[in-house]
């Protein structure tokens, strides 16, 4: 079941609080965060209901093994967290081993294995050893994720009444620099890495968090940029930022999933795919094939019979 959420912030503003209790939700009013701001516009405002504990009765949080390391990595680098556990095991594959990692998630803790810790040390080391190479090299112009910078928490009202959070890995002091901080199983390439990006929606999210930024005064147009770090040794990291073309076009759509988050959360409805159903059709490249097959230049025209002759 949903746990209850703890009321501590009545106010925008920045605000100190624990891990726990922005998790649950701080805010008197349901709260919108970045991740649901993502279902609504890239999903279904049905998938963020169904994702939101202060909405969802049934809600139950997903704890997956493969989070764990990228969470504790997080943790030790940005030096606040939920906290972790160690589990004296070499590997889940006994019986007590699987037990003692089902009551550290149900503590609220994140569970790690005693080898893990170590690896996620030796990456974080590695982690601020290239993180100081380039700000040696002027790439930076300074360390990110210093511990006053770290995990701070903001609240702001929209317009419209719907009260939004995020909680940011890091904020520079002079509020210049937006760091979102990401681990990496596969690559930490910049030019396959974008691709992922886009698709779970992250420069969508630090959209979400500079518009926050924005509408308390914090920061109007900071440079939001990613530090990317493979799980694997030599735990290389990568910087990739956003540029204003990208982040424009993501402004736009946090403004339509505030938008539809209002009007859903007043109407209590919560819509998922359309009833009426969708039709499936070519593509824009797939019809630019064909014109291109059949000699018929852009403006030309292709009859359904005459498609379904190509294909």
């Amino acid at each position: 079941m949903a746990q209850g959420a703890v009321t501590t912030i009545t106010e925008p503003g920045e605000h100190s609080v624990s891990k726990k209790q922005y998790e649950l939700d701080p805010v008197p009013s349901v709260s919108l965060r970045a991740s649901l701001a993502w279902m609504m516009v890239n999903q279904t405002p049905a998938h963020a209901f169904w994702n939101c504990p202060r909405l969802n009765p049934e809600y139950v949080r997903e704890e997956k093994r493969h989070f764990d390391f990228g969470t504790a990595a997080h943790e030790m680098l940005l030096g606040k967290g939920r906290g972790y556990k160690i589990i004296k095991a070499p590997d889940y594959k006994t019986k007590a081993a699987q037990m003692a990692r089902r009551t550290v998630y149900a503590t609220g803790l994140t569970p790690l294995l005693e080898h893990e810790e170590k690896d996620i040390q030796a990456m974080v080391r590695a982690i601020r050893r290239q993180l100081q190479d380039m700000v040696d090299a002027g790439t930076l112009d300074a360390m990110p994720f210093q511990k006053n910078e770290t995990e701070r928490c903001i609240v702001w009202r929209e317009d419209n009444g719907v009260m939004c959070r995020s909680s940011l890995d890091g904020l520079d002091v002079a509020g210049e620099v937006l760091s979102e901080f990401k681990t990496e199983a596969e690559s930490a390439d910049p030019s396959q890495w974008q691709w992922k990006a886009r698709k779970l929606g992250y420069p969508f999210k630090a959209a979400f968090y500079c518009r926050g930024l924005s509408k308390l005064g914090i920061a109007h147009s900071p440079t939001a940029q990613f530090i990317v770090a493979e799980k694997k040794p030599p735990y290389l990291v990568s910087l990739v930022r956003i540029d204003d073309e990208l982040m424009m076009k993501e402004m736009h759509r946090v403004t339509e999933a505030i938008r539809l988050w209002g009007r859903c959360l007043a109407s209590g409805r919560w819509p998922g795919y359309s009833i009426t159903g969708y039709e499936m059709t070519l593509s824009e490249r797939e019809r630019q094939a064909i014109y291109a097959s059949e000699g018929i230049g852009n403006n030309g025209h292709l009859s359904s019979d005459d498609i379904a002759a190509s294909l």
